[in-house]
């Protein structure tokens, strides 16, 4: 039963039938469907159905197999019987940890094989280099590593309540954090109190470190903080955030659905009330 998940840049083990395929039309997932069940296909299944797999790309083991990740670009709409696609977002929640671990390195390395297969700089068509994950230009030296852009994500406490807002892209019922990415120049703290600043007008204090998730939508990597209110009313920008409130844990809106770390932080405040667990 596959397990765990570890990155790796080179495989260990040659491909086998059963290595696991991550393969993507667009950001959508191939899974074979069994009545109420989900599964990543293995390498031979996939090729005897899809014969035409482009941009392969090993990205690590799941659970001492290799697996790889392919484009299906091009692949006709109407799927045989028992495999069906799935945007990656909607499966949180559905497939293990280490399989959506592994889908969202997957996909992000798609997307970084596809735009950077000519060198920004010179145009000349670039090369995969055998020591890292980059693509370089041979005419010029270039070096393209897959990008990853930092955000933050702040849960603003006051008293017993946390500060959610309703973003303009959310569904009309949803509230959630505050998040933003981080401007060139900055460090953490600074982007997350100029966020808050700028989209409801207050002002953060003290902050504490949540954790961190990679978030494939496209290639941010999730920065979570704890932050104490200082002062301001909320005043929200009226373009990304078009409402924002304090809630008690008793109280919380409709929230964001599971997986994210958003729904991590805020199920956080829903069981200890802003204090730290004692787990």
């Amino acid at each position: 039963m596959i397990y765990s998940f570890s990155y790796g840049l080179n495989p260990k083990t040659q491909r086998g039938g059963d290595s696991p395929v991550f393969a993507f039309s667009g950001r959508d997932l191939l899974l074979k469907v069994e009545g109420s069940s989900l599964t990543v296909p293995c390498y031979a299944e996939t090729v005897a159905s899809f014969p035409v797999l482009m941009d392969q790309n090993y990205i690590g083991e799941l659970s001492g197999l290799p697996v790889y990740a392919y484009s299906m670009d091009g692949t006709p709409k109407d799927l045989p019987l028992g495999w069906k696609l799935f945007p990656l977002r909607s499966l949180y929640g559905l497939l293990s940890d280490s399989v959506m671990k592994a889908a969202a390195t997957a996909v992000q390395i798609l997307d970084w094989d596809k735009n950077h297969r000519y060198c920004g700089r010179c145009g000349t068509p670039t090369e995969r280099s055998s020591i890292d994950r980059s693509k370089v230009c041979p005419a010029c030296g270039a070096r393209y590593f897959p990008h990853i852009s930092p955000a933050v994500i702040v849960a603003v406490l006051k008293g017993d309540e946390i500060l959610l807002a309703h973003n303009s892209r959310f569904k009309d019922s949803v509230y959630s954090l505050l998040a933003g990415f981080i401007e060139p120049g900055e460090n953490l703290e600074e982007g997350a109190r100029r966020e808050i600043l700028e989209e409801v007008s207050v002002e953060i204090g003290e902050m504490s470190y949540f954790g961190s998730q990679s978030w494939p939508f496209p290639d941010s990597l999730m920065i979570g903080f704890i932050a104490r209110y200082k002062s301001g009313d909320i005043r929200v920008d009226g373009d990304e955030i078009t409402d924002a409130a304090w809630f008690k844990r008793d109280e919380l809106p409709e929230l964001p659905s599971g997986g994210s770390i958003s729904r991590s932080i805020i199920d956080w405040f829903a069981k200890y009330g802003g204090e730290k667990s004692e787990e």
